[in-house]
């Protein structure tokens, strides 16, 4: 199974980044679309669980074949090749387009060049905090991994259950210590930041969707008679991913939250500061997306047999765009009215569409794809890196 070519997979990488895109622009106001894209942040969980899927069963392949002894160098190689270039490259342009690094909010420097800004605050580059988490997943996956291969099924169930409760109990301790719902009755600013400093960016809060994409190559490479049962229900993990969805949603809603204890929810707090959805609340999602997956990679499920050139095209720019969609929009939106251009209605969606594709493609031609066919050079000459897949 070619993951990146199956069409289902692109959709979901194509919606996934067009949602945080939309999030990030003003071409609807108000109504339902509005709304929608307010949510826009929840492509960042789909991303994860689509990273941790991918990721997991080309590691698991090569455990697979090599009797769990997987390379690690070439592990890491693989991901350094796919990441660093364009990221490298952009925090250079950021800094100097910014006019120098404290201007920028780049300071200090050593966060942003060692993938350690998620655990600061930031205004600099912001959106590669996301980086990050996947840094520090594939520091510690192929390690964990092969431990857990080596000690059968039942240490691998293990580790999984123990990663997804330490990081509940991480949020419930930071929750608790935090109490972020007493903080959103004083200034529902502070405790948008507590929000995003302690629950938001920080890796070990973030894993959930990694581990529940992780979960679904495990099945897919050592489990072939389960994986062929579970993909011959893909719409029932098609309605259990909406299902799931909105069950998640109902945890910040205000009428629940009116039912809950104070020890859970400060008394005039909003729902979304409370306990459940900031410690259940991502996970949620991420359940969800994992649902969505699992639907997107069953051959019996609708979503499977949906495919376009325009969202493979996307899927194949997918991280260019995610990286540079920010700032072609910041721009954008500082040269409006001095183009007497309006960045709300399908004009402003236009421009800024054309923009964004348009520099995304420009970083992929010039340097994502040439990296890319440098790293499988580079792999298939140093072959004691260990066996390309």
């Amino acid at each position: 199974m070619r993951h990146s070519r199956i069409g289902s997979l692109d959709v979901l990488r194509s919606f996934a980044v067009l949602w945080v895109v939309s999030a990030h622009t003003t071409f609807f106001p108000g109504g339902l679309v509005q709304r929608f894209t307010s949510w826009g942040s929840l492509g960042v969980n789909l991303f994860f669980v689509l990273s941790g899927f991918l990721i997991g069963s080309q590691w698991f392949g090569e455990l697979a074949e090599s009797g769990g002894r997987g390379s690690y160098p070439r592990f890491f190689l693989r991901r350094a090749f796919r990441i660093w270039p364009n990221y490298y490259v952009l925090l250079l342009l950021f800094i100097v387009y910014s006019g120098g690094i404290t201007g920028a909010g780049l300071d200090p420097l050593w966060r942003y060049l060692f993938f350690a800004q998620n655990f600061f605050p930031s205004d600099g580059f912001a959106i590669t905090w996301s980086l990050c988490v996947e840094e520090h997943f594939y520091l510690i996956f192929p390690l964990l991994s092969a431990f857990a291969f080596r000690g059968g099924e039942g240490r691998a169930r293990l580790c999984f259950v123990l990663v997804l409760l330490l990081g509940f109990l991480l949020r419930a301790g930071l929750w608790l210590a935090l109490r972020p719902d007493m903080v959103a009755l004083a200034s529902p600013e502070d405790a948008a930041q507590l929000h995003y400093n302690y629950f938001y960016h920080p890796t070990f809060t973030r894993l959930d969707g990694l581990l529940f994409g992780v979960a679904i190559a495990a099945a897919y490479r050592f489990r072939p008679d389960l994986w062929k049962r579970l993909t011959g229900k893909g719409n029932l993990w098609l309605a259990a991913s909406v299902a799931t969805f909105f069950l998640t949603v109902a945890l910040s809603s205000e009428s629940l939250g009116r039912q809950l204890p104070s020890f859970l929810l400060a008394k005039g707090a909003p729902a979304a500061r409370g306990f459940l959805a900031m410690t259940l609340g991502g996970s949620g999602f991420d359940l969800s997306f994992g649902f969505l997956v699992m639907a997107a990679l069953s051959p019996a499920c609708l979503l499977y047999r949906l495919r376009s050139r325009f969202t493979e095209v996307t899927a194949l720019l997918s991280f260019a765009i995610y990286l540079t969609h920010s700032e072609v929009v910041g721009w954008l939106e500082a040269k409006a009215p001095v183009w007497g251009l309006p960045m709300q209605g399908w004009i402003g969606l236009t421009v800024t569409m054309a923009a964004v594709y348009g520099a995304a493609a420009l970083l992929y031609g010039l340097i994502e794809k040439p990296c890319l066919i440098l790293r499988d050079r580079v792999l298939e000459k140093f072959r004691w890196l260990g066996k390309t897949a």
